[in-house]
């Protein structure tokens, strides 16, 4: 039985990629019991013990795209994660190549040392478009590049990448106090009875 959590009764203001520590929005199936993995929200979504563990799951989804399914380019990776059937694929593309000042058909390497930052902007800018802006307060630059070390482990650490700029598409929020407690962690309540059937991806 997967366990589902009410992340919007707990976190009602904070955007589900958020609550969720799944910021890409990765879908949760039997498939798959990726690390930091506690369950499913009401709507489907995987729910993480730590951000960065859901950062993580996304990154090995799209390196997966590219091995497996040779959809290398921005354009192809995001058309495969967002089909047009559900979303505006065209603006998410657009918004992703604004972001990391490249072309469509730009292929970032995921699985390689990602020296020149571009895999991490590419994860930044997606988490802008999930969650229809980039909340430093919740889910910081350092955060990305964790969980992309951790996502390929045998790669070395990525060498002096400062935070960029970026666009901020949230407004600030009026209370602040209130957003700076949800630093959502829910590996004590939830930890200790996570299904395990699946291995750990």
């Amino acid at each position: 039985m997967t366990r589902v959590i009410d992340t919007k009764a707990m976190h009602p203001d904070v955007p589900k990629g958020y609550r969720n520590n799944n910021p890409l929005n990765v879908r949760f199936s039997t498939k798959n019991d990726w690390e930091g993995q506690l369950g499913r929200d009401k709507s489907g979504m995987c729910v993480f013990c730590e951000m960065k563990y859901g950062i993580r799951a996304g990154i090995r989804l799209i390196a997966h795209y590219q091995l497996t399914y040779n959809k290398r380019a921005v354009k192809d990776i995001i058309t495969r994660w967002t089909p047009k059937n559900a979303n505006n694929t065209e603006a998410y593309i657009e918004c992703v190549c604004e972001h990391m000042q490249c072309e469509p058909e730009f292929a970032p390497r995921f699985g390689q040392d990602d020296k020149l930052g571009d895999c991490c902007r590419m994860i930044q800018a997606m988490i802008m478009v999930e969650n229809d802006g980039f909340r430093k307060d919740l889910c910081s630059w350092n955060t990305i590049r964790d969980a992309y070390t951790m996502a390929f482990p045998h790669l070395r650490l990525i060498p002096g990448l400062g935070d960029p700029d970026i666009a901020e598409a949230l407004p600030e929020n009026e209370d602040q106090e209130e957003v700076e407690s949800v630093r959502i962690n829910y590996h004590d309540a939830f930890m200790e009875d996570r299904n395990s059937h699946f291995g750990t991806l």
